[in-house]
């Protein structure tokens, strides 16, 4: 009795831990991966948007509408933000000790230059020393360093609490195993049954959330970012995208451990049926031995 309870809270607690691994892992993976805000960033006109800000508030006249490209190209729009989000990202994870966002304005230096000899021929008459080869973002942007700090601080105890589940799922199972360890057949049914289990059932608020959850957030961020539409839907896209991407990693996961628990289940089906083969053999050997010796005494005794 004493051992079905202990099971039952080791079940329980490796049940919470589980879930609180696979989502807070899946979260960290992906809204710290610079690869995901690339890919979002691209397919909701991120770049786009930051450019054709750029070339509005650049004070060229017209060069909103004529040379932007040519000025601000898309490829060093995106490689600009790439490298700040990185920077930042790293920062946030503790791989670096700084962060300064530098964007290099030498290539736009360069691609004023070439568009004024291409259109007037007078590029030798313009002065852009004015314009440096370099800004860096944490000095232009007025961040405070202190909210980065107490960002990267916050980051780095979410990370800790990412290992903490993460062992405390393991040692449930450890002990899962430690308290069966009498039989294999009952230790594949408690850690199959745990793993099943905890699979399906973060496997069902996964696919509930991922068809819930991304449209509630757009609509908040939609209300959130009234009076810039273009800067709203995109943000509110890539928003989507992160939560879509967190809880499809949970749905995969919880899918392959259900999966496993299920097999271990199967396993101990066949495992039990050569135990009990084991047991009739152990059984009939001391029988056979028994009757081999009663045999001889009697022998004797005729003697």
């Amino acid at each position: 009795m004493l051992k079905k309870f202990l099971s039952g809270v080791f079940v329980l607690i490796f049940l919470l831990s589980f879930s609180a691994f696979i989502f807070s892992f899946s979260l960290s993976s992906v809204a710290l991966d610079p690869g995901f805000y690339a890919a979002s960033f691209e397919r909701h006109g991120i770049y786009t948007l930051v450019r054709d800000g750029l070339a509005e508030h650049s004070g060229v006249p017209g060069l909103a509408f004529v040379a932007k490209d040519a000025i601000f190209p898309k490829s060093w729009v995106k490689e600009s933000i790439d490298g700040v989000v990185s920077e930042l990202l790293s920062y946030l994870k503790s791989e670096r000790e700084s962060f300064e966002g530098k964007i290099s304005l030498v290539p736009v230096k360069s691609n004023i230059l070439s568009l004024l000899v291409t259109q007037s021929g007078m590029a030798d008459s313009v002065d852009l020393s004015s314009i440096p080869d370099s800004v860096s973002l944490s000095e232009q942007a007025g961040m405070d360093v202190r909210s980065l700090e107490t960002a990267r601080r916050y980051v780095s105890a979410f990370l800790t609490a990412v290992y903490v589940a993460g062992f405390f799922t393991l040692l449930m199972l450890a002990f899962l195993v430690f308290l069966w360890r009498e039989s294999l057949k009952s230790v594949l049914k408690a850690v199959g049954s745990a793993l099943a289990f905890a699979g399906i059932s973060a496997a069902a608020v996964s696919f509930v959330a991922r068809s819930e959850a991304p449209e509630l957030l757009a609509n908040y961020v939609s209300s959130a970012a009234q009076g810039m539409p273009g800067i709203g839907a995109a943000v509110s896209g890539v928003a989507t995208d992160l939560i879509s991407a967190v809880f499809s990693n949970v749905l995969v996961i919880s899918a392959i451990v259900a999966v496993a628990g299920m097999l271990l289940l199967v396993a101990s089906f066949f495992v039990s049926v050569g135990n009990n083969a084991k047991k009739a053999g152990a059984m009939e050997k001391p029988e056979m031995e028994n009757k081999v010796s009663q045999k001889n005494v009697q022998g004797k005794e005729d003697n």
